[in-house]
């Protein structure tokens, strides 16, 4: 059962140079790629994490905290995040390793919970979250080799595995649902595959375990579009593509991104999200595999982050992206409409 409170969100401080030479590299990258004069461009809606972002309001803080201590109201709990899911509602659920919780921020109804149990059980490693279309919410935990159910408010429901399979993860770092809800994926980089479960929690399928390709290496992220299940490779620095029925049709590769960290899928568009460790931003890439634009730069501000671990795409076609070593997750949506997509596809293929 998690705990409520208000949240409050602070203005953003303007970035000063790193941002407008980030904005420049943009623009120039854009143009360089052909965007047939359209410029995708992204703008920061706000962040979750560091004490400038979107954090829930310390009583202590405001109290003998504050004179004492001369702390700013609103501390933020969050410390090493690895996940992020939102449900239609507009509920952010962050799975957050470093404080053993899940918390969940509802921005546009000033609400916060987190969850440090599922039942008796305090969570111990929360690596991976998913919502699926009911707002129910899956905890997938590292060290207990379990995966949690929750309901839309945060209420514990059930675990998920049975007694037969309850020890057959390893070392789990993310889960995804299904559209359908009928499977429930977890990547299991210790198995060097994807387990695939139902809603009983029995173990129906492995992906990878015998791909053309000769299996996977280092699964480590997961995203779902449609009937395809998305799932990052770190050992073979790309994405495999699987459809509902395990079998693989493709995989990703992208030049520029030697060493992906991170990757997200847009539903409606089939827009690719590639977060680039070097580089410190996140590539937009067309469904054809045509690059578009770029997300972000490196640095401290609150619209900055370094290294993507994990990114997210909701309904609305918000992107968060997951900044582990910032402690943060930074929201953004993109600042042209779905037909610009389409149109920037096709300058794209007149430029090859």
């Amino acid at each position: 059962m998690g705990t409520a409170t208000t949240i409050v969100r602070s203005a953003s401080p303007r970035s000063g140079g790193r941002r407008r030479i980030g904005a420049i590299v943009a623009c120039l990258l854009v143009s360089a790629l052909g965007a047939a004069g359209q410029e995708l461009t992204y703008e920061h809606l706000f962040t979750i994490g560091t004490d400038a972002g979107v954090n829930p309001r310390s009583r202590f803080a405001k109290g003998l905290g504050r004179l004492l201590f001369g702390g700013p109201e609103h501390l933020s709990p969050v410390r090493i995040p690895r996940s992020v899911a939102v449900d239609d509602t507009g509920r952010i659920w962050i799975a957050d390793e470093g404080a053993r919780a899940v918390h969940m921020f509802h921005v546009l109804a000033n609400e916060y919970r987190v969850i440090r149990k599922a039942g008796k059980v305090e969570l111990r490693c929360p690596v991976g979250v998913d919502v699926d279309m009911h707002g129910r919410v899956y905890v997938v935990d590292a060290c207990l080799r379990e995966i949690f159910v929750f309901d839309r408010t945060g209420e514990y429901l059930r675990r998920l595995l049975g007694k037969r399979n309850r020890h057959e993860l390893v070392a789990p770092s993310d889960i995804a649902v299904s559209v359908d809800l009928r499977r429930v994926y977890v990547t299991d980089p210790g198995r060097h595959d994807v387990l695939v479960f139902n809603q009983e929690g029995e173990t129906v399928s492995r992906l990878g375990a015998s791909s053309e390709a000769g299996g996977l290496r280092n699964p480590v992220r997961l995203a779902v579009r449609l009937k395809d299940v998305y799932v990052l490779d770190t050992g073979t620095r790309q994405v495999e593509v699987f459809d509902s029925r395990g079998k693989r049709k493709r995989a990703l590769r992208w030049g520029p991104v030697r060493r992906p960290s991170a990757f997200g899928i847009e539903r409606s568009t089939g827009l690719m999200y590639v977060g680039d460790p070097d580089y410190e931003t996140v590539l937009v890439y067309a469904s054809n595999g045509r690059r578009i634009s770029l997300i972000g730069q490196s640095g401290e501000g609150i619209d900055q982050f370094h290294k993507p671990y994990d990114i997210y795409v909701d309904h609305h076609r918000r992107v968060y992206v997951v900044d582990s070593l910032s402690r943060k997750v930074v929201v953004f949506r993109p600042t042209f409409p779905e037909s610009a997509v389409l149109e920037a596809e096709k300058a794209a293929a007149r430029d090859r």
